[in-house]
C-alpha cells in the first residue's frame, strides 16, 4: 500500500482500488486509524480521523503527487496509469497517539475537540 502523511500530521493519504473492500468498509464507516512503526517496533504511532474516498477527476491531485505508487501492490493487478481507476483514501487526522510498547506507554499527542452539535 502506498501511503503519505504530510510533515505536519495533518492527513493521511493512500491509494486502493474503488471496489476493494477496505474501500466498503470505509464508505460505511468513515473513521479510520493508520498505524505506523519503527522497523523494531520500539516506536509506534496512530493517528486516526474521519476518511473520505476521492474518485474521478477529483483524484488526480493526489495520484500526481503519490511517490512510489509504481512499486505498490496493487499494481500487480493493475498496471495502468488511469487515476480513474484507483480511488483516493484521505484522513483528516483529528487524533495522533504515541505509543512505546516496550516501556508500557501510550500518549495522546493531539486530540482535536470534536465538534459541537448546534
Amino acid at each position: 500500500m502506498t501511503t503519505q502523511v504530510t510533515s505536519d500530521l495533518e492527513e493521511v493519504v493512500s491509494i486502493t482500488a474503488p471496489t476493494s473492500q477496505k474501500a466498503a468498509i470505509l464508505r460505511g464507516n468513515p473513521q479510520a486509524e493508520w498505524m505506523f512503526a519503527s522497523p523494531s517496533m520500539e516506536t509506534i504511532v496512530y493517528l486516526s480521523g474521519y476518511t473520505r474516498l476521492i474518485e474521478g477527476d477529483a483524484a488526480k491531485r493526489y495520484w500526481d503527487q503519490m511517490a512510489g505508487k509504481a512499486q505498490a501492490y496493487y499494481r500487480k493487478y493493475c498496471e495502468t496509469e488511469d487515476y480513474h481507476k484507483f480511488a483516493v483514501i484521505r484522513t483528516e487526522v483529528n487524533k495522533v497517539v504515541l505509543c512505546k510498547p516496550y516501556a508500557y506507554t501510550k500518549i495522546v499527542v493531539f486530540e482535536q475537540a470534536a465538534a459541537a452539535n448546534s
